[in-house]
């Protein structure tokens, strides 16, 4: 079912609210009444971003909503309000009206209220009799508190109707994770700090890395993960990843040394490495016990290590080389399949602890007699993995020996594989360095025409190969020099695709509709990719969610996605005088709209009377103002106090000494005075200069040049006022011979 309108009472920093999450649904409850009435949208337009293939049909995108609001007015709260079971917070009811449309196209209304001193524990629907059908009969289903407690169910119930749901939320903001706590029913929270969390617990529960591995690496090594999967596993990559991969992934050799650990914890709980490092199997009782088998895993794990150390004073570096890629590679390979041969950690495995370790034991004895290259190591290892074979044909499959016929027949083929890799021309090609243990392979361009079969060329090859040795636990770590915004872009359609594969192992067929909550997915994004953010979004998750109804909620502060979105999909949400978070109804336009009226309509942005700027600038733009205001009062002062001093001069009679121009005399005098620096003048106009806002700079210049030619004449230097006195001092002859030299001179600086 999906959700179409939301009524709580109170839930976070919401107090009676009420939210419509569908366009051409709409309800409106009045609380004192305890009526609801539904409105059909006859504005809305049906099937609007569904895509060719699901029009018509129930599938595909049947609603996408956008909550927007300014900082702090519950744009993740609503989100989580949107995700809830009724009853899944703290195993109690959220009070509150929910309805949802099933996939009968039918409204199911749950009134999950308690009333207070009520007679009438129900709500009153009202409906135009033309969508009376639309109700399904009984309308409302009410739960009354009292009888819940008195029956004692509430604290386990919740509607198994909506366990149908399947939701998954995204976020790539580092946020607490506490989306999928206490949720009944399927989540998937792929959301960048869940994924954090998440990959760092499997890899430890898993035994192949360290309770004190860093968890951030971790994280980036198993996005990259995730990204190769989609990108090669993926039907239709190529539609969506619309920008240039780069040209090279630097691949390097992981720690192996934990995943070690790990399996002899398997074997023994109270495992410790130490205990067994330069140990001999005399210090042991001759009865086979399970030490036996780690002992002789360690063994095999030793050799293989320090295969190229032994070897180096009798092979050129050339071969040293390819000794020491081969060997990492197969001790990889080795740890992946004793890691799945490995039954649980629970029961008694003794018989198959014994039957491994004499298969073990003779391929010890195989590596030490007959070690002399590097093919010889990958023979061991290969004839080991045939002998587990056999013994899984001989028992019929009737061991409790975990690894299958087909893990063993990948197993063999990526020997030979890599076997084949061991040159140095391919040394040389993947420029394997051998002190950091890192190599580089060739990624070809995603859409490259000339190679339509291998997108990936060496990249794709060697994936192919590694992945189906790499099921547990990853010896090799992958990168690539992406930008932000194309690693975020190809990060969110990675993580939506391995959790559909989690979902194909779970069960597919019960799911009835996947509910995707994103919240503020665009945030750091760059606006070219925030353009695109919307139109990615719907294509992609109605090509992968292909065969079931989708419901998207979206939160943002993007105006470029808000441009993708008509009116009646968006939810505003702000915070009124009480700093209570209200829901509020804004009939604005917003589908292919102006992005400059959307910020301002529904962002909520601050508007200063230079428009809607960074704080920053505006406070410098003020600051400009002011000083210019300050100075323009300060000089009509002095010339105010000109005319009056003037004005005296006259009435004492003396006015015939001074003359009709000397009013400006007085002027200059008192304007001199006034406490202006030219350095003050210079930043103003400086500042001014770089206002990208025409009309704003246009109308700070204009009062700054006013001001200047005020002070023009006043601004003059101690030096230039001696060069004047000495310039006054000049017969008229040597003035005119010093003009000319001035303008011979400013011709050649020219």
């Amino acid at each position: 079912m999906q959700l179409v309108y939301i009524w709580v009472k109170n839930y976070g920093c919401f107090h009676e609210q009420e939210f419509n999450f569908y366009s051409k649904h709409r309800f409106k409850f009045c609380k004192s009444s305890n009526v609801i009435k539904y409105y059909d949208n006859s504005d809305s337009i049906n099937e609007f971003y569904k895509d060719e293939k699901s029009k018509n049909t129930n599938n595909g995108i049947n609603n996408l909503t956008v909550i927007v609001g300014n900082n702090g007015a519950g744009k993740t709260t609503l989100l989580k309000l949107a995700s809830l079971n009724l009853f899944s917070i703290n195993h109690s009811k959220v009070d509150g009206i929910f309805i949802y449309l099933d996939k009968h196209g039918k409204f199911v209304i749950y009134n999950n209220l308690l009333y207070e001193k009520s007679e009438n524990n129900y709500i009153e629907l009202k409906v135009d009799e033309h969508f009376v059908g639309l109700f399904n009969g009984t309308r409302i289903k009410s739960w009354n508190i009292k009888n819940e407690y008195e029956n004692n169910i509430t604290m386990n119930k919740y509607l198994e109707v909506l366990e149908k749901n399947y939701y998954i939320y995204y976020s790539d903001i580092l946020t607490e994770p506490t989306f999928s706590n206490k949720r009944f029913g399927r989540v998937s929270d792929i959301s960048t700090i869940a994924l954090i969390e998440s990959d760092k617990k499997s890899a430890y529960e898993n035994h192949y890395k360290e309770l004190s591995a860093d968890r951030l690496v971790y994280f980036f090594h198993e996005d990259f993960y995730r990204q190769i999967r989609f990108i090669f596993d993926y039907k239709n990559t190529k539609e969506f990843i619309r920008f240039k991969l780069p040209e090279y992934a630097l691949v390097s050799f992981a720690n192996i040394d934990p995943a070690i650990d790990g399996i002899c914890r398997k074997i023994d709980s109270e495992y410790k490495r130490e205990q067994y490092i330069d140990k001999k199997r005399s210090s042991f009782v001759s009865k086979f016990t399970k030490q036996h088998l780690i002992e002789s895993i360690i063994k095999v794990d030793s050799i293989i290590k320090n295969f190229t150390s032994k070897r180096e004073d009798k092979i050129d570096n050339d071969e040293i080389r390819q000794y020491d890629f081969g060997a990492r590679i197969i001790r990889g390979i080795f740890t992946e399949f004793i890691y799945l041969l490995m039954p649980g950690i629970a029961g008694n495995y003794d018989n198959e602890y014994k039957e491994i370790y004499l298969i073990i034991k003779s391929t010890i004895l195989d590596m030490e007699n007959n070690f002399k290259n590097i093919n010889n190591l990958y023979d061991s290892i290969r004839n080991f993995i045939i002998s587990i074979a056999t013994l899984f044909a001989v028992t019929n499959g009737k061991t409790r020996i975990s690894i299958g016929e087909a893990n063993i027949r990948d197993f063999l083929k990526c020997i030979e594989s890599f076997r084949r890799y061991i040159t140095n021309k391919y040394m040389e090609r993947i420029n394997y360095y051998r002190v950091d243990a890192q190599f580089v392979l060739k990624v070809n361009d995603v859409e490259s025409q000339l190679n339509e079969e291998k997108k990936y060329s060496d990249l794709e090859e060697f994936y192919e190969i590694y992945k189906n040795t790499a099921i547990n636990f990853n010896y090799l770590e992958f990168s690539w020099p992406l930008s932000g915004g194309e690693n975020h872009i190809l990060s969110l359609l990675a993580r939506f695709y391995s959790i559909d594969q989690l979902r194909e192992n779970n069960n597919k067929n019960k799911i009835e509709d996947i509910i995707i909550l994103i919240d503020e997915g665009d945030v750091t994004l760059h606006p070219e990719w925030q353009q695109e953010y919307i139109q990615i979004l719907i294509k992609f998750l109605q090509d992968l969610y292909e065969d079931y109804p989708i419901q998207l909620i979206i939160t943002t502060h993007s105006p470029i996605m808000i441009s993708d979105i008509p009116n009646d999909n968006i939810i505003y949400i702000t915070k009124n005088d009480k700093g209570e978070s209200i829901s509020i109804t804004k009939k604005e336009k917003t589908f292919g709209g102006n992005i400059y009226d959307i910020f301002h309509d529904g962002f909520y942005l601050k508007r200063s009377s230079f428009g809607i700027i960074g704080l920053f600038a505006s406070s410098k733009i003020e600051d400009v103002q002011e000083k210019l205001n300050v100075w323009a009062i300060e000089i009509e002062k002095a010339e105010e106090n000109a005319l009056i001093e003037y004005k005296e001069y006259k009435k004492n009679g003396r006015s015939d000494i001074l003359g009709e121009t000397d009013i400006e005399s007085i002027k200059k005098r008192l304007i001199q005075k006034i406490d202006i620096s030219k350095k003050e003048l210079d930043e103003c106009k400086k500042t001014i200069n770089i206002v990208g806002e025409d009309f704003v700079r246009k109308a700070l210049l204009v009062k700054f040049e006013k001001i200047q030619i005020k002070l023009n004449n006043n601004w003059k230097s101690n030096e230039l006022k001696d060069v004047i006195r000495k310039f006054d001092d000049l017969t008229l002859l040597e003035r005119e011979q010093l003009v000319r030299y001035i303008i011979e001179k400013s011709k050649d600086e020219e």
